[in-house]
């Protein structure tokens, strides 16, 4: 496996591990919509990230989904969602975690549909790419 092979394995991972908390934070009806969907953020962050680190893009440090989402779209790679839903996510990762208010941008069914069709994708395009 190449440097950025490994890199796309990592990011793949540590996606997985985000999924998993984000799993067992929204099963919890309790729990603040801001922390379970920092990790649904997370979790479509790294996986768009190691989408894009397998085919050899390079970009900047960002969390910013929409951005991401574009990138892929030049390297001629079809996602599963528009850009403006992944957005909705974007406030998750960073603003969110330093305020404890709970505003609503996405319902939890909707973090939850959104998490999995990324899995899939994220899943199929990285297998073809053999990384897996």
């Amino acid at each position: 496996m190449n440097i950025a092979n490994e890199e796309a394995a990592m990011l793949y991972r540590i996606a997985s591990q985000d999924r998993r908390a984000f799993q067992n934070l929204i099963a919890d009806s309790g729990m603040d919509l801001r922390i379970v969907c920092f990790h649904a953020q997370q979790a479509v962050e790294k996986l768009l990230k190691a989408v894009l680190v397998n085919r050899g893009s390079v970009f900047s440090r960002t969390h910013n989904l929409a951005h991401l989402a574009e990138l892929l779209t030049q390297a001629d790679v079809s996602l599963p969602l528009p850009a403006d839903a992944l957005a909705r996510l974007n406030p998750y990762a960073v603003i969110f975690r330093y305020d404890d208010l709970d505003i609503p941008l996405i319902g939890r069914d909707d973090a939850r549909q959104m998490v999995d069709a990324i899995f899939v994708w994220a899943e199929n395009e990285l297998q073809q790419r053999k990384l897996k």
